[in-house]
Protein backbone atom coordinates (compact mmCIF):
# COMPACT_ATOMS: atom_id res chain seq x y z
CA UNK A 1 0.00 0.00 0.00
CA UNK A 2 1.29 3.58 -0.60
CA UNK A 3 2.27 6.01 1.76
CA UNK A 4 0.71 8.54 0.57
CA UNK A 5 -2.56 8.73 -0.41
CA UNK A 6 -4.54 9.79 -3.64
CA UNK A 7 -6.76 13.39 -3.98
CA UNK A 8 -10.56 12.39 -4.43
CA UNK A 9 -11.05 14.65 -7.94
CA UNK A 10 -14.52 15.31 -6.60
CA UNK A 11 -13.88 16.25 -3.18
CA UNK A 12 -10.73 18.14 -3.63
CA UNK A 13 -10.27 21.75 -3.34
CA UNK A 14 -12.03 24.25 -5.99
CA UNK A 15 -7.95 25.17 -6.93
CA UNK A 16 -6.87 21.69 -7.59
CA UNK A 17 -9.90 20.66 -9.37
CA UNK A 18 -9.67 23.71 -11.88
CA UNK A 19 -5.61 21.85 -12.19
CA UNK A 20 -7.30 18.62 -12.91
CA UNK A 21 -9.67 20.10 -15.76
CA UNK A 22 -6.99 21.98 -17.56
CA UNK A 23 -4.85 18.72 -17.65
CA UNK A 24 -7.58 16.66 -18.65
CA UNK A 25 -8.48 19.42 -21.34
CA UNK A 26 -4.91 19.01 -22.51
CA UNK A 27 -5.35 15.65 -23.53
CA UNK A 28 -3.47 14.23 -20.20
CA UNK A 29 -4.93 11.53 -17.89
CA UNK A 30 -5.40 11.70 -14.42
CA UNK A 31 -3.13 8.90 -13.10
CA UNK A 32 -2.59 7.47 -9.62
CA UNK A 33 0.85 9.05 -9.59
CA UNK A 34 -0.45 12.22 -10.24
CA UNK A 35 -2.80 12.34 -7.79
CA UNK A 36 -0.97 11.96 -5.13
CA UNK A 37 1.26 14.59 -6.46
CA UNK A 38 -1.77 17.05 -6.81
CA UNK A 39 -1.77 17.58 -2.36
CA UNK A 40 0.69 20.46 -3.78
CA UNK A 41 -0.58 21.43 -6.72
CA UNK A 42 2.60 24.00 -7.04
CA UNK A 43 4.45 20.57 -7.28
CA UNK A 44 2.17 19.17 -9.73
CA UNK A 45 2.48 21.99 -12.19
CA UNK A 46 6.27 22.18 -11.80
CA UNK A 47 6.84 18.30 -12.44
CA UNK A 48 4.04 17.98 -15.07
CA UNK A 49 4.66 21.15 -16.85
CA UNK A 50 8.39 20.65 -16.90
CA UNK A 51 7.96 17.32 -18.24
CA UNK A 52 5.28 17.98 -21.31
CA UNK A 53 7.81 20.69 -22.17
CA UNK A 54 10.66 18.87 -22.34
CA UNK A 55 8.78 15.74 -23.90
CA UNK A 56 7.54 18.03 -26.47
CA UNK A 57 10.94 20.13 -27.46
CA UNK A 58 12.84 16.20 -27.85
CA UNK A 59 10.59 15.20 -30.39
CA UNK A 60 10.58 18.21 -31.99
CA UNK A 61 14.66 17.41 -32.08
CA UNK A 62 14.60 13.87 -32.63
CA UNK A 63 10.96 12.97 -33.68
CA UNK A 64 7.88 11.18 -31.88
CA UNK A 65 9.96 7.70 -32.41
CA UNK A 66 13.05 7.82 -31.52
CA UNK A 67 11.70 10.38 -28.16
CA UNK A 68 9.64 7.65 -27.47
CA UNK A 69 12.56 5.06 -27.56
CA UNK A 70 15.05 7.30 -25.88
CA UNK A 71 12.59 8.41 -22.83
CA UNK A 72 11.68 3.87 -22.45
CA UNK A 73 15.39 3.81 -22.28
CA UNK A 74 16.28 5.54 -19.76
CA UNK A 75 13.01 4.16 -17.52
CA UNK A 76 14.38 0.98 -17.83
CA UNK A 77 17.73 1.63 -16.91
CA UNK A 78 17.09 4.09 -13.92
CA UNK A 79 14.46 1.60 -12.80
CA UNK A 80 11.38 3.94 -12.75
CA UNK A 81 8.56 1.26 -13.16
CA UNK A 82 5.95 3.48 -13.74
CA UNK A 83 7.96 4.97 -16.31
CA UNK A 84 8.92 2.32 -17.92
CA UNK A 85 4.87 0.45 -18.06
CA UNK A 86 3.79 3.85 -19.56
CA UNK A 87 6.51 3.86 -22.36
CA UNK A 88 6.42 -0.11 -22.87
CA UNK A 89 2.50 0.86 -23.62
CA UNK A 90 3.35 4.11 -25.56
CA UNK A 91 5.70 1.87 -27.96
CA UNK A 92 3.15 -0.84 -28.38
CA UNK A 93 -0.13 1.00 -29.19
CA UNK A 94 1.53 4.38 -31.21
CA UNK A 95 4.58 2.73 -32.86
CA UNK A 96 3.20 -1.19 -32.85
CA UNK A 97 6.84 -1.84 -31.52
CA UNK A 98 7.49 -4.94 -29.21
CA UNK A 99 9.97 -3.92 -26.08
CA UNK A 100 11.03 -7.13 -25.41
CA UNK A 101 12.43 -7.32 -29.33
CA UNK A 102 13.10 -4.48 -30.94
CA UNK A 103 14.12 -3.93 -34.12
CA UNK A 104 15.73 -0.59 -34.59
CA UNK A 105 17.84 1.24 -36.99
CA UNK A 106 21.85 1.80 -36.23
CA UNK A 107 20.69 5.42 -35.33
CA UNK A 108 18.26 3.86 -32.89
CA UNK A 109 20.53 1.75 -31.17
CA UNK A 110 23.19 3.90 -30.63
CA UNK A 111 20.47 6.92 -29.02
CA UNK A 112 18.88 3.89 -26.59
CA UNK A 113 22.29 2.75 -25.53
CA UNK A 114 23.46 6.38 -25.07
CA UNK A 115 20.07 6.71 -23.47
CA UNK A 116 20.66 3.79 -20.83
CA UNK A 117 23.59 4.67 -19.76
CA UNK A 118 22.40 8.24 -19.20
CA UNK A 119 20.28 6.70 -16.80
CA UNK A 120 22.39 4.53 -14.71
CA UNK A 121 25.70 5.41 -15.41
CA UNK A 122 26.67 8.51 -17.78
CA UNK A 123 30.05 8.59 -16.79
CA UNK A 124 30.14 5.22 -18.96
CA UNK A 125 29.74 6.70 -22.43
CA UNK A 126 32.73 6.91 -24.53
CA UNK A 127 33.97 9.71 -26.64
CA UNK A 128 33.71 6.74 -29.18
CA UNK A 129 30.14 6.57 -28.83
CA UNK A 130 28.93 9.71 -28.06
CA UNK A 131 31.02 10.86 -31.47
CA UNK A 132 29.30 8.57 -33.24
CA UNK A 133 25.37 9.28 -32.45
CA UNK A 134 26.50 13.14 -33.31
CA UNK A 135 27.73 12.25 -36.44
CA UNK A 136 24.80 10.55 -37.02
CA UNK A 137 22.67 13.59 -36.26
CA UNK A 138 24.57 16.13 -37.65
CA UNK A 139 24.60 13.68 -41.02
CA UNK A 140 20.80 12.64 -40.92
CA UNK A 141 19.51 15.83 -39.17
CA UNK A 142 17.90 17.15 -36.00
CA UNK A 143 14.51 18.08 -36.85
CA UNK A 144 15.26 21.81 -35.36
CA UNK A 145 19.04 22.19 -35.94
CA UNK A 146 22.05 20.88 -37.09
CA UNK A 147 23.46 20.34 -33.14
CA UNK A 148 20.98 18.67 -31.13
CA UNK A 149 23.77 16.93 -29.10
CA UNK A 150 27.02 18.46 -27.38
CA UNK A 151 29.29 16.97 -25.18
CA UNK A 152 29.18 18.33 -21.14
CA UNK A 153 32.16 19.15 -19.58
CA UNK A 154 33.00 17.46 -16.44
CA UNK A 155 31.06 19.04 -13.38
CA UNK A 156 28.80 18.30 -10.45
CA UNK A 157 26.39 16.02 -11.98
CA UNK A 158 29.77 14.30 -13.77
CA UNK A 159 30.46 13.18 -17.08
CA UNK A 160 27.55 13.27 -19.19
CA UNK A 161 25.66 14.32 -22.79
CA UNK A 162 22.66 16.70 -23.20
CA UNK A 163 20.09 16.40 -26.39
CA UNK A 164 19.77 20.16 -25.54
CA UNK A 165 19.94 23.12 -22.84
CA UNK A 166 22.41 22.57 -20.66
CA UNK A 167 20.14 21.87 -17.41
CA UNK A 168 17.92 19.66 -19.60
CA UNK A 169 19.50 16.46 -18.38
CA UNK A 170 19.35 18.20 -14.73
CA UNK A 171 15.18 19.08 -14.94
CA UNK A 172 14.83 15.51 -16.12
CA UNK A 173 16.72 13.74 -13.30
CA UNK A 174 15.06 16.35 -10.98
CA UNK A 175 11.59 15.38 -12.16
CA UNK A 176 12.29 12.66 -11.26
CA UNK A 177 13.47 12.49 -8.20
CA UNK A 178 10.20 14.64 -7.11
CA UNK A 179 8.04 12.22 -8.27
CA UNK A 180 10.11 9.55 -6.30
CA UNK A 181 9.89 12.08 -3.01
CA UNK A 182 6.35 13.05 -3.64
CA UNK A 183 5.04 9.47 -3.56
CA UNK A 184 7.16 7.66 -1.45
CA UNK A 185 8.64 5.20 -3.87
CA UNK A 186 12.07 3.85 -5.32
CA UNK A 187 11.43 3.67 -9.00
Amino acid sequence: MGRISMIDPQTAPENVQEVIRRHLAGGHQLTNEKRTLLHNVNAFLAIEEASYTLDRDLQERIGKLDADLFEYAISVSNECLVCTTYFSRLLREEHHLDPSDFKLTRRQELLMNYARKLGSDPKSITDEEFTELKEDFLRHGDKRRSTGFRREGRGNYGDFNSYGSDDGREQLCERRAARRRVNGSTG
